[in-house]
C-alpha cells in the first residue's frame, strides 16, 4: 500500500510557482446553495478561534465540517459529532480514493476532513467553515471545491 505523504512532500515535489496575487470577481451561485468559507492565515493568526466564533455567532448560518480521526474516542465525544472515528486502514482507504480535500498525522493519529463533511453541511443549508493551512490550498482548493459544486450542476 502507497504511503501517506505529508504536506510538506507534497510542496517539495511540486514545480508550480507559488501566485501572491491573483484577479477574483464575486460570482453569485444561481442555484442557492451555500458555498464553502475557507479561513486561511499563518500559524497563530486566530482562523481557528474565528471559525468558533462565526459558528457561534450564528448557529442557523455557519457549521464546520465533522473531521474524520482514527484516534479513540475519548470521554464524552460522540461519534458523527465531534469527529467520524474510523480505523486506520480504512482510513487510508479513503485518502487513497481522494475523498478527503486535507489530512494528515498528529502524535501518531491521522485527521482529515472530508467531501462528504463538507456536503453534509451544504446539505443542512449552511455556509461550512473551513480553516485549512496555505500549503494544502495550493493543492485541492480549486481542483475539489470546482468540482465538488459544479459538476453537479451542469447538465450533459
Amino acid at each position: 500500500m502507497e504511503e501517506l505523504k505529508s504536506v510538506d512532500e507534497l510542496c517539495a515535489e511540486s514545480d508550480s510557482e507559488i501566485l501572491t496575487y491573483e484577479e477574483v470577481t464575486q460570482y453569485l451561485s444561481k442555484t442557492g446553495r451555500k458555498r464553502p468559507l475557507v479561513l486561511c492565515g499563518p500559524e497563530g493568526v486566530g482562523c481557528l478561534e474565528l471559525r468558533q466564533r462565526l459558528a457561534e455567532f450564528d448557529k442557523d448560518k455557519f457549521a464546520s465540517a465533522v473531521p474524520h480521526t482514527t484516534r479513540p474516542k475519548k470521554s464524552g465525544e460522540l461519534d458523527g459529532v465531534h469527529y467520524h472515528f474510523v480505523t486506520k486502514h480504512s482510513f487510508q482507504e479513503d485518502a487513497k480514493a481522494g475523498k478527503f480535500i486535507e489530512y494528515g498525522e498528529f502524535e501518531k493519529y491521522l485527521y482529515g476532513t472530508s467531501l462528504a463533511s463538507i456536503q453534509a453541511v451544504i446539505d443542512r443549508a449552511k455556509i461550512c467553515l473551513l480553516t485549512l493551512k496555505a500549503e494544502v490550498m495550493l493543492f485541492l482548493l480549486f481542483i475539489y471545491f470546482f468540482c465538488l459544486f459544479d459538476e453537479r450542476n451542469r447538465k450533459v
